[in-house]
């Protein structure tokens, strides 16, 4: 009789773990969903499709480039721009300071930046706590593309959304299909080529905001390529050369690491 109730009892939690658990994951998965119905929404009333929206970045054309210097680059068909409100965008979230697109993908958002680097971990652009949370900018820098790198956050969906589609660039097919991503301010709006995609630990030595010099660039630029698991021509300068601009999100493998994209903006235009 002892043995059927420790096995009975033994039964009752393991239901009630079983319905936790289930019960997180549906509250998880309609979080989720939520989440990206209000970026969906957001977009659909400040991403413009008019005549900025349909103007292209010409295959060989000079270029002010991020540095301020002239720029040619040959480098085929482009995507278009797209057209932001950012007044609108402001007028909903005054901490706005930009907005990412990956022309081609289903990565295009806000991007914010708080006081400090958790503000926007749980917190979605409209306010709403929500563990999808909002991309953001690393509360050192001084703005985007203002520093040497500018580094943005966001989380790896398992849904997709967010930064979750960056893992597709560990395959190098990816890459050579979708090399480019947008980055757009109230200023203007800079293509940026994606010079380097991998895991790297997650130490301050691979998360700078500035350079003191050229040499310390290059062995920045070296430090990520020994973490690539391919290799993409990187182009390396001195520390007036464009800005760098660092994506990052959690690997799903602890704390240790973490995945990154790298990427130069080679462009910047403006209206």
């Amino acid at each position: 009789m002892k043995r059927q109730k420790i096995t009975q009892l033994l039964f009752a939690l393991c239901a009630a773990a079983f319905l936790a658990s289930a019960g997180m994951l549906v509250c998880n998965q309609y979080s989720y969903r939520e989440s990206e119905k209000e970026y969906r929404k957001l977009a659909r009333s400040v991403v413009g499709t008019g005549q900025a929206a349909g103007k292209t970045v010409p295959a060989d054309r000079e270029t002010e480039g991020a540095s301020g210097g002239k720029e040619k680059e040959a480098t085929g068909e482009e995507p278009p721009l797209l057209e932001i409100d950012f007044d609108a965008l402001l007028a909903v979230n005054g901490d706005t300071v930009a907005w990412i697109d990956f022309p081609g993908q289903d990565i295009s958002y806000p991007v914010v930046q708080g006081e400090d680097n958790e503000k926007y971990l749980s917190r979605t652009f409209g306010g709403s706590p929500n563990r999808a949370g909002s991309i953001f900018l690393d509360c050192r820098n001084t703005g985007v593309m203002t520093d040497g790198s500018t580094i943005l956050y966001g989380h790896n969906m398992k849904n997709g959304s967010m930064f979750g589609r960056l893992k597709k660039y560990l395959d190098q097919s990816w890459q050579e299909k979708f090399p480019f991503f947008d980055v757009y301010t109230p200023e203007g709006a800079y293509r940026c080529r994606i010079i380097m995609a991998g895991n790297v630990p997650a130490e301050s030595r691979y998360y700078p905001v500035a350079f003191a010099d050229e040499e310390e660039r290059s062995r920045y630029l070296r430090r990520m390529k020994e973490n690539a698991p391919y290799d993409i021509s990187v182009p390396d300068g001195g520390a007036g050369a464009a800005p760098l601009v660092l994506l990052s999100t959690c690997t799903g493998d602890g704390y240790l690491r973490r995945l990154v994209l790298l990427g130069q903006a080679i462009y910047w235009l403006s209206d």
